[in-house]
């Protein structure tokens, strides 16, 4: 294992990380990703803002909710 300076183990914190609770933020950050790119797959023909009209469709504000809701759920 790697050292510090003063010759304490400066990972032991992470040796308790669990296979698990990695897999969860890489799922997590998978889906805020996927939400980020929800917002900015809105707007084609190089339009520069791409919260324009971010409000105006009931049906998209609807599932970006549902989405947003659901990953704090399940996280």
């Amino acid at each position: 294992m790697v050292f510090g300076l003063a010759g304490e183990n400066i990972y032991e914190y992470y040796l308790s990380t669990t296979p698990s609770r990695h897999m969860t933020f890489i799922f997590n950050l998978f889906v805020w990703c996927t939400i980020f790119n929800l917002i900015n797959a809105r707007k084609i023909n190089d339009e520069l803002n791409s919260f324009k009209g971010l409000f105006n469709n009931a049906s998209f504000l609807m599932i970006f909710v549902v989405i947003t809701f659901g990953q704090f759920i399940i996280c």
